[in-house]
């Protein structure tokens, strides 16, 4: 998402200058310019810059999110899911629901 807001916001300042040098060039009405310019430009540029701060803040995003248990949020080891208390029910229930035979 962050990289598509930069993306999508210098496209949309770009067309908002080209909207301006039509402008100038004649190209494109004047009353035209006047009124659409600032308004893309601003949403151009409000883009821009709302995929640069998620981007900045993507990497403390994941910190948050990595090394926390599914269902209690309590600090895990690397690569599992569950905590150790939540591991040992998770797998009790898995016992309680397996077909007998198994």
């Amino acid at each position: 998402m962050p990289r598509f807001l930069r993306t999508f916001g210098i496209l949309v300042l770009a067309g908002a200058t080209i909207l301006l040098v039509a402008g100038e060039a004649g190209v494109v009405a004047r009353k035209i310019v006047d009124v659409w310019f600032m308004p893309v430009a601003q949403a151009g540029a409000l883009a821009l810059a709302i995929g640069v701060l998620l981007s900045l803040l993507a990497p403390f995003a994941r910190m948050v999110r990595q090394g926390r248990c599914v269902r209690c949020g309590a600090s895990i080891e690397k690569s599992q899911t569950y905590c150790h208390d939540h591991l040992k029910t998770a797998v009790q229930e898995f016992r309680d629901h397996r077909p007998s035979g198994y």
